[in-house]
């Protein structure tokens, strides 16, 4: 499908090395979601992946994704290609050892790829035309993130027999998407002529949000506390871990600072699967209170951010510190809501203040620091679901 020069789009692509990569990876980092995949190959040299030492610390992951990412950079699709591509960022003795079950696992899986290089076509030219539904939306979206029209996003689709593992994962480079050759559902449910389910043709925009947010200045903004708005909206995602709490000592603001972030990224992604949602559906969700799953803080974010979120995507108007204190407004709302210990009139004040409702003769409002106890914390990590 042609795209619209005026229009920002996912290139859809595929690339066997690519894909087991993100299948070995798998194996290394998340061995129990990885098992059900691995044994939908039905091939003895791609079963020996879970022979694999997992993968610990957090420098070993941020080398395999640095491979992952130089993969697709330099489109490198070949076994030969990869070793090589092993031996910048790894010892010939580890290469050697990896070698001895990484070589028959690829030749396994390019066997399986090769096998069906056709239907894996088709759903790239399906998953092309099915992005036209979000395609104003992106393009307005790169717009919110003042991020390059030419920084174009890739999108691997990843083909699995019979059990894939997640949905779709990203990073600065590009993303991906998993899917089955496999159809468990009426023919109804799936996108015409492809293997991909309707309910999950949002996933490429869902995950392509993420790589905007990634590049995008405003995450800088935020990591670096640039500004009041900035900083301000950190400490509201922060405090807002704490109605959630059990006691909990462990982390300093630096550290909660990355759970923020990190919430603050799945909310804007899944504000965008909301959008979708609401314009194929009707609705932005079928659960008023299930906006993210698996994840109560970045639930509760998408549900405050989306309103703005909307309003911002619809116009392009990039996120920026107005946009930051809107959200903290939002978010610190809701906190003083749920805050059962503060009086009527204390809460109602606060309120007012909050929601701009301060006569205009006023002084600039200045949000009153909320106590908090930060060991009453309770994190819950992040996964991606896949149902």
């Amino acid at each position: 499908m042609e795209q619209s020069q005026d229009t920002n789009s996912i290139k859809f692509t595929s690339n066997p090395l690519y894909s087991f990569y993100g299948l070995y990876r798998n194996c290394m980092q998340n061995p129990e979601m990885a098992k059900n995949a691995i044994e939908g190959f039905e091939d003895e040299r791609l079963n020996r992946l879970m022979e694999i030492i997992p993968e610990k610390g957090t420098n070993a992951r941020i080398k395999s994704d640095l491979i992952h990412k130089q993969i697709g950079k330099f489109n490198i699709s070949d076994y030969d290609g990869f070793k090589n591509l092993m031996l910048k960022h790894l010892s010939s003795q580890e290469v050697e050892m990896f070698d001895k079950i990484l070589k028959p696992a690829f030749e396994a899986y390019s066997s399986f790829y090769d096998k069906n290089k056709e239907i894996i076509d088709q759903n790239i030219e399906a998953m092309n035309s099915a992005q036209s539904v979000y395609q104003n939306d992106l393009s307005n979206l790169y717009k919110c993130f003042s991020i390059p029209k030419d920084k174009q996003c890739c999108c691997y689709l990843n083909p699995f027999p019979k059990n894939k593992i997640m949905d779709g994962i990203s990073n600065s480079e590009n993303v991906s998407m998993d899917y089955s050759l496999t159809k468990n559902e009426v023919s109804d449910n799936y996108i015409e002529n492809s293997n991909i389910l309707k309910r999950k043709a949002s996933t490429p925009f869902h995950e392509t949000t993420h790589f905007l947010f990634f590049n995008s200045q405003f995450k800088k903004d935020i990591e670096n506390e640039t500004s009041p708005q900035m900083k301000r909206l950190v400490d509201s995602v922060i405090k807002s871990f704490e109605k959630n709490g059990i006691q909990n000592n462990k982390f300093n603001r630096e550290q909660m600072k990355v759970f923020a972030i990190g919430a603050i990224n799945e909310a804007f992604a899944a504000c965008s699967t909301a959008l979708y949602n609401e314009k194929t559906m009707g609705a932005p969700v079928t659960n008023e209170n299930e906006w993210y799953h698996g994840w109560k803080q970045a639930n509760d974010l998408t549900k405050q951010m989306y309103p703005m979120f909307k309003e911002y995507v619809e116009r392009g108007k990039p996120f920026d510190i107005e946009f930051a204190n809107k959200l903290s407004n939002s978010i610190e709302i809701e906190r003083l809501k749920s805050k059962a210990t503060n009086s009527f009139t204390e809460n109602k004040a606060s309120l007012i203040e909050l929601r701009g409702l301060s006569p205009v003769t006023k002084a600039p409002h200045k949000p009153q620091a909320i106590t908090y106890n930060v060991n009453n914390l309770q994190l819950y990590q992040n996964k991606k679901q896949n149902d």
